[in-house]
Formats: C-alpha cells, sequence, structure tokens
C-alpha cells in the first residue's frame, strides 16, 4: 500500500492540480500541520507519512469494511451481462450508493474494501480525468439459486465514458484450497515469483501433452543470439543457427522468443551494414532495458538461445524479411517459451517492475443476510483480461500471432501471469484461475482439433476478431502479420486459405460485420489494395466473425462456383494483388430511403451502440431487417444503386423464433481490375452486411428490401456474380 499511495500522490502531483486536491481532502491533512506550512516536499512527506501509520494500525484489525461507507438497499437486476462476454442472471444485487471517486479515495485510507475498490479506479486512471464528478458504484452480485455472493461489479460512470470492473467471491474455505496466496513482493523479478513460474514450466513440461504437440524439435530459426549460461556469461551475439551442432551427444537446443513493442526508444537492429559486426558482438549500449531482461530471464530458465525480432531479422532487406516473416509460424511454435514484455510501451521499459499489489491482494469479507449465518469469503481482482489482452503490447498486430502461437507464455504483467495450451495461472493463483471452474478463463492459443473441446474455425474466427482490433504501423502488412496463424489453421483443417477465409466455408467466412463504436475509429477501406471486399482483412478497424456466440448455419442460399487469389509475390498467406469469388444466388434492390432510415446515425447520443457500424433504427424495424456498413464514410448509397445477397439462414442459439438470413449488402463495381476475363459475369463490391428476420411475414420485408420472398427462390431467379 505505501507504494501504491506514493505512486497516486505523485502522479496527482505531477498533473499539477494533484496539490490543489490534497488541500482540499481532509483524509490527506496531518493533525499537526495546516496547508501551505512548509515547502511542497516537507508537506507531501508529512501526509505520505501518516497515510503509511494509518494503513499500518488498520492491516492489524480483522475487519473487512466500514460501516459508513454506504447505505445498503435491495433492487431486482436481470440478466446482466460482463465485458467477456458471459451471461449471468441474479435475483437481487446489494448496492451500494453511487459515490464519486473522491470519497473512495478519501475513504480507502481507512476501509479495505474501499482500498482495493480505490485500485480498480485508479487503474482506470486515464479515464478517469475528474475524481469529483466521476461516479463510483458498487454491486455486490447474489446467485439466484444458491443466494450466496459471487462477486461484486464496479462500474466507473464518468462524464463521456463507463468502464466495468469485476471482483470475484470465494467461499473462503474454497480458496484457501484454491492456494490463493495472501501477500505479494513488490519486486516482479523476486525469487518467489520465479519459483512459482518455474513451478509453471515444471508441470507443463512434465504434464501437458498439448503443449507438446506441433513440435518440431530439431527445427531452429535462421538466426538466433547467443547469451550464454549463467555459469559462463558473455556478451551476447548473433548466430547463424546452422552452426549450433545437434548430434545425440548435443542433443536440440532449446531458445526463447521475446515478444515486444518497439516504441521509439533507440536500440540495436540487424542491418546489412552491421551484420558481421553484431555476430561479434552486440554492445551493452544497443541492448535495452527488455532485451537485457530478456537475457536474464534466458540464465534464469537455463537456456542459451534467445530469438528477437529486430536482431534476428535484417530489417533493411525486403528479401530477408519476407523469407523470415513466411516462417514466424514455426519460430514461435517451435519457442520454449515466449517472454512478453505485456505493459512496456517502449522498449527501455523493461520486464520487471516495482508495483503496487493491492489489486491482486485477496480481501477478506464477511457477508452476511437475513437468510445465511455470517460466510467469510475471498475477494479478488480479476486481472487476466486487463494483465494481458488489454495490456499495451497486445494492442500490437503482430502479437496476436506471437501469443496463439506459442506454446507456453510468461506474461510479465501486474500481477504476473503464465499461460500455456492447458494451465493458466499467476503468482496470486499459482495452481490456475479457478481451475475447473464456471468462471474458468480458456486459453486462446492455437490447440489441435483432437481436444474435444477444441473448433478451429471457431479459434479462426476469434483470432481475426481479436486481430482487426490491433494497430499496425504499415496497413499493408495486414495479412502477413497473421500469416503465421493462418498457416497453422490451413495445416489443421486441410483447407485453402483464400484472403483471410476458408475455401470449404465460403459462406461462413462471408458472414462478418464491422463493430466499431464512439470508443473505437470507424471502419474504412485503407487507399492501397490489401484485399477482396469480401473478406474481413480489407477493413481498416474492428470487426468481427458473425458466429461469435452464435448458431450453426442452417442452410445456404449461393452455390460457390469458383474462387481465386492471386498474391503480390508468391505467398497465399501474404500481401494480395487481386482476388475474385464467383456464387450464383440471387439479389434484391435496397431502396435509398430504406437505407437511410436503417442507417440513422445520432452522434450525439450519449449510448455507443447506437452511434455504430450497426443500424439505429427502431426497435419493430430491427426485429425484420437490420444493417451493417463497412466503411461508413465511404460508401455512396445515394447515386449507387445497393443489393441485398442473401447468403445463409443461421439459427439463433438463444431463440429457434429468431432465426434469421444474413447476407450481403454489395454494389456494383466501378474500379478496373488487373485481370479482365472473357465472359466475365457483373462484377459487385461488398459494402455491407444485411440481416432479415426469418420468422417476420415476408410482406413486412418488402417493405424494406424492393419484391422480397422468402427462400427458396426458383433457380431461373438465380444469377452467377464475381465478387471482387
Amino acid at each position: 500500500m505505501e507504494e501504491f499511495l506514493l505512486r497516486t500522490l505523485e502522479r496527482d502531483y505531477k498533473r499539477g492540480r494533484g496539490q490543489s486536491q490534497l488541500t482540499t481532502a481532509e483524509d490527506y491533512q496531518p493533525s499537526n500541520s495546516q496547508p501551505g506550512d512548509g515547502d511542497k516536499d516537507t508537506i507531501f512527506l508529512q501526509r505520505l507519512h501518516e497515510l503509511r501509520a494509518r494503513h499500518e494500525r488498520r492491516r492489524s484489525q480483522a475487519i473487512a469494511s466500514d460501516p459508513e461507507c454506504g447505505s445498503y438497499k435491495s433492487l431486482i437486476v436481470e440478466n446482466m451481462k460482463f465485458d467477456d462476454g458471459r451471461w449471468h442472471t441474479f435475483q437481487k444485487v446489494v448496492n451500494f450508493s453511487a459515490r464519486t471517486a473522491r470519497e473512495i479515495r478519501h475513504s480507502s485510507g481507512s476501509c479495505q474494501l474501499c482500498e482495493l475498490v480505490w485500485s480498480v479506479v485508479d487503474k482506470c486512471h486515464d479515464s478517469v480525468q475528474d475524481l469529483n464528478t466521476c461516479k463510483v458504484h458498487v454491486h455486490l452480485l447474489i446467485n439466484d439459486e444458491s443466494f450466496r455472493p459471487e462477486g461484486v461489479l464496479i462500474v466507473l460512470d464518468g462524464d463521456e465514458f463507463q468502464v466495468a470492473e469485476t471482483l470475484n467471491l470465494w467461499p473462503a474455505e474454497e480458496a484457501d484450497c484454491h492456494q490463493i496466496r495472501s501477500s505479494h513482493p513488490s519486486d516482479s523479478s523476486s525469487p518467489e515469483i520465479w519459483s512459482i513460474m518455474s513451478n509453471c514450466l515444471s508441470t507443463c513440461l512434465n504434464q501437458h501433452k498439448a503443449c507438446r504437440e506441433d513440435l518440431e524439435e530439431t527445427w531452429l530459426p535462421t538466426r538466433l543470439i547467443d547469451v550464454g549460461v549463467r555459469s559462463d556469461p558473455r556478451e551476447p551475439r548473433v548466430i547463424l543457427s546452422a552452426s549450433i551442432k545437434t548430434t545425440e551427444e548435443h542433443p536440440p537446443v532449446d531458445y526463447l522468443t521475446l515478444s515486444h513493442r518497439w516504441g521509439t526508444s533507440r536500440f540495436a537492429t540487424l542491418k546489412k551494414s552491421n551484420v558481421s559486426d553484431l555476430e561479434r558482438r552486440i554492445p551493452a549500449k544497443g541492448l535495452s532495458q527488455t532485451f537485457r531482461d530478456a537475457i536474464r530471464v534466458c540464465h534464469q530458465l537455463c537456456v542459451r538461445y534467445l530469438w528477437i525480432d529486430s536482431l534476428c531479422i535484417i530489417q533493411d532487406c525486403p528479401d530477408d524479411w519476407s523469407r523470415e516473416a513466411s516462417m514466424m509460424a514455426k519460430v514461435y511454435q517451435n519457442s520454449f517459451c515466449t517472454l512478453a514484455a505485456s505493459e512496456a510501451t517502449k522498449s527501455h521499459q523493461g520486464l520487471f517492475r516495482k508495483r503496487d499489489t493491492t489489486l491482486f491482494t485477496p480481501l477478506r469479507i464477511l457477508y452476511q443476510s437475513a437468510t445465511r449465518d455470517p460466510e467469510q469469503y475471498i475477494c479478488l481482482y480479476d486481472s487476466w483480461l486487463h494483465s494481458t489482452e488489454q495490456a499495451p503490447l497486445s494492442k500490437r498486430g503482430w502479437v496476436l500471432q506471437e501469443h496463439r502461437l506459442s506454446p507456453r507464455t510468461i506474461h510479465f504483467a501486474t500481477p504476473m501471469f503464465w499461460e500455456c495450451r492447458e494451465l493458466i495461472a499467476s503468482e496470486a493463483e499459482p495452481a490456475g484461475i479457478y481451475p475447473g471452474g464456471k468462471h474458468a478463463w480458456q486459453s486462446k492459443k492455437i490447440q489441435s482439433p483432437a481436444a474435444e473441446h477444441i473448433d478451429l474455425l471457431a479459434q479462426w474466427d476469434l483470432a481475426f476478431t481479436n486481430f482487426s482490433e490491433c494497430a499496425l504501423t504499415r496497413p499493408g502488412d495486414k495479412l502477413v502479420a497473421i500469416s503465421g496463424v493462418a498457416r497453422v489453421i490451413a495445416a489443421k483443417l486441410e483447407d485453402e486459405y483464400l484472403g483471410g477465409i476458408w475455401r470449404k466455408n465460403i459462406a461462413k467466412g462471408l458472414l462478418w460485420k464491422s463493430t466499431w463504436t464512439l470508443d473505437t475509429r470507424e471502419t474504412s477501406r485503407p487507399a492501397s489494395y490489401i484485399a477482396p471486399s469480401w473478406s474481413w482483412s480489407s477493413i481498416e478497424g474492428p470487426v468481427s466473425s458473425c458466429w461469435i456466440g452464435s448458431g450453426d448455419l442452417v442452410r445456404s442460399f449461393i452455390d460457390f462456383i469458383e474462387a481465386k487469389v492471386f498474391p503480390l509475390a508468391g505467398d497465399p498467406f501474404g500481401q494480395l494483388e487481386y482476388g475474385y469469388l464467383d456464387v450464383r444466388g440471387k439479389i434484391f434492390v435496397l431502396p435509398v430511403n430504406a437505407i437511410e432510415e436503417l442507417y440513422e446515425r445520432k452522434p450525439e447520443s450519449p449510448d455507443p451502440d447506437v452511434y455504430s457500424g450497426s443500424s439505429s433504427s427502431t426497435s419493430e424495424n430491427q426485429e425484420i431487417f437490420d444493417i451493417s456498413l463497412d466503411a461508413p464514410a465511404q460508401t455512396d448509397w445515394i447515386s449507387r444503386k445497393t443489393y441485398f445477397l442473401p447468403v445463409a439462414e443461421v439459427e439463433n442459439m438463444w431463440d429457434p423464433a429468431e432465426d434469421c438470413f444474413q447476407g450481403l449488402l454489395i454494389q456494383k463495381s466501378i474500379n478496373q481490375w488487373p485481370f479482365p476475363f472473357t465472359g466475365t459475369p457483373r462484377m459487385y463490391e461488398r459494402v455491407g452486411m444485411g440481416v432479415a428476420r426469418s420468422g417476420a411475414d415476408a410482406s413486412k420485408v418488402a417493405e424494406k428490401i424492393s419484391l422480397w420472398t422468402h427462400p427458396p427462390w426458383p433457380a431461373e431467379e438465380l444469377e452467377i456474380f464475381r465478387l471482387v
């Protein structure tokens, strides 16, 4: 807590407004001084000293919360949805009265629960700009069957944002069996933490069959960094892996991979001009702190070789870059373990750090209701998403395949996480996060379909959906940056890859939609060609597969005739020059007035779901027909006629009465394509997606889609179209 307070006060002070805030908060006033007495540093230290003393006194008391923190009342809540997409239904929620973020910070010095809540608020400090106006709502979530508490929902409600976070609850006896650790070192490089990570590694190597799949024991990247061993450290140098002897006397070697953000820091990179120099030695001044820490981990794990992209690929040689980029899948699949610099935005920030441990230190609380005797519970913040998938590193597009393909990853985050194909654990929960529990996080690492719960298409859908939310320095790298995952999926599916979708699953592959909101950038099509319009990869910005959380395809309305992509450099998984898809189906005209009504944009609305890539029509119209535009600002539906091409009927897994017809919004292509063909059918470009409710009366649907009739349609009404 001491470091947490120091960090909070320092941050406020540096913002230039912290001093005025502190002098108005009575809780932070030393009893023997007044604002303005002495110099600022003296006052700062006095306040910090008093808060530390109060913190120590409070730690010695076995109290769970301060009764003055807020009143309690009951309310009915149905179908509460968490950010992770899991649905829970609760009959009752015990609600703390809403308080400002400043009030929470004020009481964090005397109430352990408020301290934990404030840690969550502080974690979101980039959003919380005004502590006086940000409201903090705290809800205790009660299961409707067992009537036992299951979690604490914290909602931060500001003028222009809303953030929801979850604290998990376990009965104390379950938490004790689960080996939740009660204290943590403030330094993430502590031997105590490395003991936990080493135990996870040992368990994985000895017990996890899935983590050994797809391993080619003798395969090595073209280049590696030789860092020596702990007993014989030496200056690191770049070597050609072909020079490493692998015989019976010299068994195959292991290597670690580093996943990091380059940032704006200066560090050594491999170039044509310095290859021979770096093969002799990499100067210490050329190693960023992250690189030095990675070498330290190599010595800790007794692994002599390290792979870092900037030092193992010649950065100013396009041929070398293309060749090595095409082998990314093997580089990470065959890595002993990947080190993820999850929290570092620049290379000089390193892997290790001093940190406040409040957020992942368990808190014992006493729960008592009118119908149950007092019970002790353990309260712990669910750090997994924030520390990994929402961490700075995961916003970089190239990182997705580095994470998904590696059999093992150590996430250098707060707290530290271990992830392999069979286990997600942390320094707070070394036995695994919710092992066997209904809230268990599943690893997103690509796995063999031999496993009972593995669906390769679902893995791909989730991968490209997550990937679309990431940033790339060069938009032209889009297909290359996910090519490693695509190669692995293609081999396992035994299917042909077509610039983002799969030949054997054309209908499913076409059904994706843009998902931008006020909080994300609006989707658009880049100026330079990336992929055919029917591929999700042709869009810049967040998109989502329509099959995530959906039911199965009931029937297809298109006949697949032919598909072809033309790689720019001969690699079908890399950059494309052109591509087309020929299908037979039926199209319907979508009138301009229907599009305008369905796609009514309201930027003044505070609801991000209204100003989004989806229509914002009335609920009645949405039940009948709805649309989503791929690139709203670039779509001309006034002067260009828009059509609806039904692709498939899709079941609603929650309500069979809500099955729907999903299809593409298309317009005739006005672009010049490089490969004209004799007898080419009419060419169209995708501009969006439409959904019609299959249970609606056909005449009602026809009010939105001209001359609509429900399928099936006579063969003579079907036409052949080329989608480009």
